[in-house]
């Protein structure tokens, strides 16, 4: 498995192509640090449509030009699928109401379980 960390979260390639976000803190993530998560995959992504499992169950939430880059088309030229694991209600809730609003360029679906999460990402995962 191929690993790179960012001041926030650390990534794994793994052995099914997926690449996996954990959170490593819960800071407020503003735009300059979704940009540096979204530059972090993009490098582990090394030029190749990945699917992406975000794991994070205690986000301090992120400011609304946050939300509007992670489903803005750039990330959308580096990514198959997203998938979001968390066990926190209220980052569901906001989660899906966002969604409700603003429709990613991508498939994207909120998970409690990982494993349930990386086996739908499989289905997106580019051969």
């Amino acid at each position: 498995m191929n690993t790179i960390t960012s001041s926030r979260s650390k990534y794994e390639l793994n052995e099914a192509g997926i690449i996996v976000q954990e959170a490593m803190n819960d800071k407020y993530l503003d735009l300059d640090m979704a940009k540096e998560e979204v530059a972090t995959f993009v490098k582990l992504a090394a030029g190749k449509k990945r699917t992406l499992l975000v794991i994070s169950n205690q986000n301090k939430g992120m400011s609304r030009e946050a939300r509007k880059y992670y489903i803005s088309d750039f990330l959308a030229n580096h990514t198959t699928a997203v998938a979001l694991c968390t066990n926190s209600k209220l980052m569901k809730m906001i989660g899906s109401f966002f969604l409700g609003f603003h429709k990613p360029p991508y498939p994207f679906k909120i998970f409690d379980d990982k494993e349930v999460a990386l086996e739908w990402l499989k289905g997106y995962v580019e051969r």
